[in-house]
Parts: C-alpha cells; sequence; structure tokens
C-alpha cells in the first residue's frame, strides 16, 4: 500500500505478480488488490477495473480493493461510484484518517465542497488526536475560508 501511495505501481506489480493469480480466491485477495491498483495507478484502467471488481466480488470488505477502485472511479469521472467505494471504506476504517481524506479528495473531485468538508469535519471530530487528520482539515479550511477559520481550527 506505501509503495502505491508514492507512486510506485511498478514496484508493487514486481511484488505481487506471483501471488495474485486468477481466480481470486482466499490465499490471494489481498496481492490481486494491490496488483489491480497497480494495473489502474500505471494507467490500466480496464484490467485494474476487472481485477478490482474480481477481489470485491469475493471479498466485499477488501480496503484495498475498495481504495483502489474508488480512486480508480474518480479518476474515470464516475463520481457516484468512487463515493460509494469512499463511504464503504470509512465504514470499515472509521479511525482511518486516510479513508476520511480519500473520501474528501473525492467530493472535491465530484465538485462538492461541502461534501469534502464534511467529511474532514467528521473525521477531525471521530479521531480524537490524530494529527494527520487535524492538519488535512485544517489546510481545507485555510484554503476555502481563510486564515480566521483556520485559527478556529487550531483553537479547537
Amino acid at each position: 500500500r506505501y509503495l502505491l501511495s508514492v507512486g510506485r505501481a511498478d514496484d508493487v506489480m514486481a511484488l505481487t505478480r506471483d501471488a495474485a493469480t486468477l481466480p481470486v480466491g482466499g490465499e490471494n485477495v489481498a496481492p490481486n488488490a494491490l496488483f489491480g491498483a497497480a494495473l489502474a495507478s500505471r494507467g490500466d484502467l480496464r484490467g485494474g477495473q476487472a481485477r478490482l471488481d474480481q477481489v470485491l466480488a469475493f471479498d466485499s470488505v477488501s480496503t484495498d480493493a475498495l481504495r483502489g477502485r474508488a480512486l480508480l472511479r474518480s479518476r474515470q469521472g464516475d463520481h457516484k461510484g468512487a463515493v460509494e467505494d469512499a463511504q464503504k471504506l470509512v465504514a470499515l476504517s472509521r479511525s482511518s484518517a486516510e479513508a476520511r481524506i480519500l473520501m474528501s479528495r473525492i467530493h472535491l473531485a465530484a465538485g462538492k465542497r461541502d461534501e469534502a468538508r464534511r467529511a474532514l469535519w467528521d473525521g477531525f471530530l471521530e479521531i480524537p488526536a490524530d494529527r494527520v487528520m487535524y492538519e488535512a482539515l485544517r489546510s481545507f479550511v485555510l484554503n476555502t475560508e481563510g486564515a480566521a477559520a483556520a485559527q478556529r481550527i487550531t483553537q479547537e
């Protein structure tokens, strides 16, 4: 997952290629989810979508597959599908700042600034003392509402 987050999809593919066999089953769900996300990240949107769909058909709660498909759908302009996947990811990972931030970014890509803000605020309130969540919310508020609003976040 870290390698995908820093743009190293080729490395992810190399590391998971042998284990990411088809059909998707109990022993190869995680490698297939990462492989599918890496395919999509490299620009093979059809191949990535197919692999991620297969993973989620077998394991509907695969957080790696949900994250990968949410990003892929957002990239394809399927904002409704991307939001649905991001919402499932947040439901499965309630204490994950990363999931909340992803949902916010997907809402922004869909042109829904209020929902993006709400996703960050919800994360800030529900994940106490999380510095990443605080910084994401503060940065968003600073960019959209100005320094005074960002200062109020700091005071909270």
